[in-house]
């Protein structure tokens, strides 16, 4: 099986996304090779964040399409890490 990296572009506007969700005074950090998904991936991560964040963020559509544009798509991996994949296109 052949896994496409999210490239640090990708990365960063995936990032964008997700602080546009959650609104001013809110800082989640980009890990690119975060450990706790299926390996070392990309991943948001805000403990500090709203409760459940990565789960809310994950089920909602404009967030879903606005990370498909980009060709990422999300998995909540914790109430407070939401990890990143590339989609193949």
């Amino acid at each position: 099986m052949r896994v496409l990296k999210v490239t640090p572009t990708m990365q960063a506007k995936a990032l964008q996304v997700i602080k546009e969700w959650m609104g001013e005074g809110e800082e989640p950090v980009l890990m690119p090779k975060f450990e706790g998904c299926s390996g070392p991936v990309p991943a948001i991560v805000y403990e500090g964040g709203p409760h459940e964040w990565p789960i809310f963020v994950g089920q909602d559509p404009d967030v879903h399409e606005a990370l498909t544009k980009i060709g990422v798509w999300c998995e909540p991996y914790s109430g407070w890490a939401l990890c990143l994949y590339r989609t193949e296109v």
